[in-house]
């Protein structure tokens, strides 16, 4: 997950699935207890070679998008894929929890930490 500040905070979400990081832009980051949920744009996949590039003035550099770091990283183990539903687990750095996207409208989705 990326941090990135321009006009609007805004985290990055991107989890590799048939080859690219599948891409979510979450402007409050990921909730982190199960009482909310945050909205999840989701945006532009990249190539899953780009997340060594991810992060840092020389990616700001190559894509012409403001100075991004990288707020936590790990693997993940997906539960469920859907079109309409994507449920994982993250272990990264920061986070360690399950969490649920559900599919609202167009490129709008909901972001939920699940209880342990």
């Amino acid at each position: 997950m990326e941090e990135i500040h321009s006009r609007a905070h805004n985290f990055d979400l991107r989890l590799e699935h048939q080859g690219v990081l599948v891409s979510w832009g979450v402007p409050k980051g990921l909730p982190l207890d199960g009482e909310r949920s945050h909205l999840a744009i989701r945006v532009k996949d990249h190539p899953v070679d780009s997340v060594r590039l991810l992060g840092g003035e020389a990616a700001a550099r190559r894509w012409g998008t403001p100075a991004a770091r990288v707020w936590d990283s790990g693997t993940f183990e997906t539960q469920k894929w859907s079109e309409h539903e994507i449920q994982v687990v993250l272990h990264g750095g920061v986070v360690e929890a399950t969490y649920v996207l559900v599919h609202v409208d167009g490129d709008h989705w909901l972001v939920q930490r699940l209880a342990s």
